[in-house]
């Protein structure tokens, strides 16, 4: 059985023995019992496979850290939590830590968020001339049928339809990368 082991001190510096627990949940009490001192835990060692969330505040409220690997900074939650939750890994095992450091899944609507796109005005410019299109009457129109993709290369073997298809798809796939990265700031 995998357990986290914490390490903890008072106030005066004064260190407990190193605590190790299984999977869990534990307010203060709890914690108190097992040997962890309130608001005194400075560093985790953490086996792969368990994830461990500290909360500041008794009842697992207020801020909270989720980590899943040994460390020694806590952050603001060094010398400071009140209650802890071990749980085993998900299967993500390097999960994206958004909202208050919890992990998430890419794939969850909620933290799609729509972006807000800039508003650009319209461009009056008096020395560029105007165009009025006016549509082309079927008797102009050429007897051909024409494919919105009829601008791609040939491609021996695959169709115009099929290559336009092809070339959204690697388009739409290429925006959300770039979505991403701008989302995680990478």
């Amino acid at each position: 059985m995998k357990k986290a082991t914490f390490y903890s001190r008072n106030s005066d510096g004064i260190e407990a023995k190193p605590v190790s627990l299984p999977v869990g949940k534990y307010d203060i009490d709890p914690m108190k019992e097992s040997g962890i001192i309130n608001d005194g835990i400075y560093k985790i060692d953490i086996p792969d496979g368990l994830e461990v969330t500290l909360y500041t505040d008794g009842s697992f409220e207020g801020p909270s850290l989720t980590v899943n690997s040994s460390s020694s900074d806590l952050g603001d939650l060094n010398m400071a939590t009140s209650s802890i939750i071990i749980e085993n890994l998900k299967s993500n095992s390097n999960p994206i830590l958004i909202n208050n450091n919890k992990p998430v899944d890419l794939l969850t609507p909620s933290i799609i968020r729509p972006v807000p796109l800039p508003i650009i005005p319209p461009i009056n410019n008096p020395t560029r001339p105007q165009v009025n299109l006016q549509p082309i009457p079927k008797e102009a129109s050429p007897s051909t049928e024409s494919s919105f993709f009829d601008w791609l290369p040939d491609i021996p073997g695959i169709s115009k339809n099929t290559s336009g298809i092809i070339l959204s798809i690697v388009l739409a796939l290429v925006i959300i990368i770039a979505i991403y990265m701008l989302y995680n700031n990478i």
